[in-house]
């Protein structure tokens, strides 16, 4: 399975940072402009998934870089409610929190824009926006 699969999206991940969730996780999506590239392509935004930091920092030519915590679904799971549960039936994702009676459907995950951790994300950012919770860490 790619990692991709296992983290959610960028959106989501920019819409967490916005909610204030601490970017405390494993993985970082990147997103930044190269300009050691040809001119042609300095307004291209690059997006990577990466566990070092380290290579971004301090790099004249990168620019406009911005850092967002991409959650794996294990880390997603410490961040939800204890009694929110997210399960696959045959053609869709269901995140569901039994404390507030919610239930979000996905699309079909077959799209492969729909995975565990971008419905567990889609959960978290609802319950978040809503305040029907806090995160746990």
């Amino acid at each position: 399975m790619d990692l991709k699969d296992q983290v959610w999206s960028i959106e989501q991940a920019q819409r967490l940072k916005g909610l204030a969730v601490k970017q405390d996780s494993y993985w970082f999506y990147v997103q930044f402009r190269n300009e050691s590239s040809p001119p042609e392509q300095w307004g291209t935004i690059h997006s990577v998934i990466d566990d070092d930091l380290s290579y971004y920092e301090d790099r004249d030519y990168l620019k406009d870089v911005k850092i967002f915590a991409a959650f794996s679904v294990a880390e997603l799971g410490l961040l939800l409610p204890d009694d929110c549960r997210t399960y696959r039936l045959d053609t869709c994702w269901q995140s569901y929190y039994p404390s507030e009676g919610m239930m979000q459907s996905h699309l079909p995950y077959a799209d492969n824009l729909h995975t565990e951790a971008r419905a567990k994300a889609d959960l978290l950012i609802f319950l978040l926006k809503n305040g029907y919770c806090i995160v746990k860490r």
